[in-house]
């Protein structure tokens, strides 16, 4: 399957052209759309997990009411969330109507082909980005990731090396706050 064939949104397909760049791990958390992306990013070597956000896969869902409990919910979570990954996001189904869409062809995603290309394009820039060359902005954003959300050597580390794909995907050779920033929004986060 192409990933443009994937019903997703471009927020998923982001992070796989980031994923790619490095090859970082990620965790998709979601249903169909989940297994899918996971599918797709393993056939190029990532390390990949993909899985339903609780045991009946319906917390968060707009549609279908959870049936689990907190306790289970957690259990849930010890088990199989369990394993260190560099990126991670939820992958909501689209709706019906967006679907439908995609479908007829009203609603276009980008060729795999293009992403592919800006990928190995990046690729060949990254040698070029010193991640401990920041300025006072990127110095100041990754401070307040560390006191903010209590973020691990391990963390800033994997935001940092996040950052320097994102900058190289931009044909960048500086990385930036944005570039910081952005990173940060999928960074694995810990689950009540």
């Amino acid at each position: 399957m192409k990933l443009q064939e994937i019903p997703c949104n471009e927020i998923a397909k982001r992070v796989l052209e980031i994923a790619l760049v490095q090859e970082h791990s990620i965790r998709f958390v979601g249903t169909h759309t989940a297994r899918l992306l996971g599918d797709w990013a393993s056939g190029f070597g990532l390390k990949v997990q993909a899985i339903q956000p609780c045991s009946c896969g319906h917390l968060g869902d707009s549609i279908k009411v959870c049936l689990c409990s907190p306790a289970e919910i957690r259990r849930y979570y010890n088990k199989n969330y369990l394993g260190d990954f560099d990126l991670a996001l939820e992958v909501p189904e689209l709706s019906g109507e967006k679907v439908y869409k995609m479908f007829l062809g009203e609603i276009k995603s980008e060729p795999e082909e293009k992403v592919l290309e800006r990928v190995k394009i990046a690729k060949k820039i990254l040698g070029s980005i010193d991640p401990k060359k920041l300025d006072e902005n990127c110095k100041a954003l990754l401070r307040a990731i560390a006191l903010k959300m209590h973020a691990t050597y391990y963390q800033l580390e994997i935001v940092l090396s996040v950052a320097k794909s994102i900058c190289a995907l931009a044909r960048d050779s500086v990385i930036k706050a944005p570039y910081l920033a952005e990173a940060c929004q999928y960074l694995p986060k810990e689950r009540e």
